[in-house]
């Protein structure tokens, strides 16, 4: 996936690491980098030994590194009536170790995902 996202060429193991601000355009741009992963194969759901959980993994859409990240797409009306519907919200983050200019110490990632809701379908 090749994609220019406010003059910044994703992915790009350069970028700065940078925590982006809850607005509908970010949650926008994630969504759309993370489902272009998702086509392109460089992002995938692979399945776990738990029916309820998925695990992505992958290239980060934004910067390039492997991104690896357990969802649990279960979802529960009640404690006795769970609905599993397929389809999830998630925050994916980056969670690579690789440097990133500008990285606080203790961080990890890129600093994209975060507050930025993604939507996933199980099938993906």
């Amino acid at each position: 996936m090749e994609g220019v996202w406010m003059g910044e060429h994703w992915p790009s193991t350069d970028v700065r690491w940078e925590e982006p601000a809850y607005l509908p355009a970010n949650t926008a741009r994630w969504q759309c980098a993370v489902d272009d992963a998702l086509a392109e194969a460089t992002l995938s759901l692979e399945p776990t030994d738990h029916h309820d959980f998925v695990v992505l993994v992958g290239a980060c859409p934004r910067c390039g590194h492997r991104l690896q990240q357990t969802l649990e797409f279960e979802v529960f009306r009640s404690i006795d009536e769970p609905v599993e519907t397929g389809v999830g919200r998630f925050n994916i983050d980056c969670s690579c170790p690789n440097p990133h200019e500008g990285r606080l110490p203790g961080r990890v990632g890129c600093g994209w995902g975060g507050p930025l809701p993604v939507t996933l379908c199980r099938g993906a």
